[in-house]
């Protein structure tokens, strides 16, 4: 809908005779053609049409008065459609009408475009959350804009995108300074070798770090059970490659290829007195979220996977709701 929405606007700039690198409101080719009727109704008439050059006087006084924002603009576009329409020479003012929307739509896509941008690189929040919805309602209001004829209506949906737009743009600041999630690398390992387990890095925390093109994220849990001779060493090895890219992207889960993430997870157990068994697991499929700054060096998401086992136990390691939040090192 974005896409189309951009199209429509971008083609509109070039068919109509656009105001848009003019500033708010976008008045000025109304207000040209305003003036235009008035000379028209007023000189070399032996008897003006007074209800339309006091309906023109009136609509060059509001023009005037409108402040230059997006929602006094569109809200006095639709009283401003309201009086012309009802005229003689509302036909003159449809064309007039048409593009002036488009201008808004067309700004109001930029707006976003730029917020939505921002908002990319930002972590995940109550404020981001917000920011997204609020950008979201926006383009429905502006494909209500662009789609409906009726300037009027027209009109009131470019007041909702306005107040969207303001909303949007407050929680987008808040967003911006939202902190990064504490420290984590959890998941709960489904059906592998030794069963299910709640995964969390122990007794180290994980380590992040960035190499070619990538941040390796490496987990590892040591359990120790037993003692003396008989002290048994549980080794579990969690590691997610995510590609580098700043914003929030989601990858796909493959063993290998480009632009994909790669999830491997080990089991190994062995004791001073017996043999070392276990298995590995190199994901398949799955996803990977994740919203990355790198001037921060910080990476935050979810992941799943599904990954069978490259020996001979025959089983599946998968997961579904893994999450990581890390700051790597160069």
């Amino acid at each position: 809908m974005k896409c189309l929405l951009l199209a429509l606007a971008l083609f509109s700039s070039i068919l109509i005779p656009s105001a848009r690198a003019a500033a708010l409101p976008y008045f000025e080719t109304l207000r040209a053609q305003v003036l235009s009727q008035l000379d028209l109704a007023t000189n070399g008439v032996e008897v003006p049409d007074k209800k339309l050059v006091s309906s023109l006087q009136k609509a060059l006084t509001s023009i005037d008065k409108t402040q230059p924002d997006y929602a006094s603009g569109a809200k006095a576009l639709g009283k401003l459609a309201k009086a012309l329409n009802r005229t003689s020479v509302s036909n003159v003012f449809a064309p007039v009408f048409e593009s002036t929307v488009a201008d808004y739509v067309g700004a109001l896509m930029g707006e976003e475009d730029t917020l939505a941008n921002r908002l990319a690189g930002t972590f995940p929040s109550k404020s981001k959350t917000a920011a997204e919805s609020a950008l979201i309602q926006l383009l429905n209001a502006l494909d209500g804009a662009n789609t409906n004829d009726d300037v009027v209506l027209a009109a009131k949906f470019l007041s909702t995108a306005a107040k969207n737009l303001s909303t949007a743009a407050k929680n987008v600041e808040k967003a911006e300074d939202a902190p990064a999630p504490p420290s984590q690398f959890n998941a709960t390992i489904n059906g592998a070798v030794l069963g299910n387990f709640n995964f969390t890095p122990s007794p180290a925390p994980a380590v992040a770090v960035r190499n070619v093109g990538i941040v390796a994220i490496t987990g590892v849990n040591i359990k120790l059970t037993g003692s003396g001779l008989d002290t048994v060493v549980t080794t579990r090895t969690l590691v997610l490659n995510v590609p580098i890219l700043d914003g929030t992207h989601v990858y796909g889960v493959a063993p290998s290829g480009g632009n994909v993430a790669n999830v491997i997870y080990t089991v190994a157990q062995g004791s001073a007195g017996g043999p070392t068994s276990g298995d590995a697991y190199n994901a398949t499929s799955g996803t990977v979220t994740v919203t990355m700054n790198t001037a921060a060096r910080t990476a935050v998401g979810t992941f799943n996977f599904s990954a069978p086992a490259q020996g001979s136990s025959g089983t599946t390691a998968s997961s579904d709701n893994g999450t990581f939040s890390v700051v790597w090192t160069e």
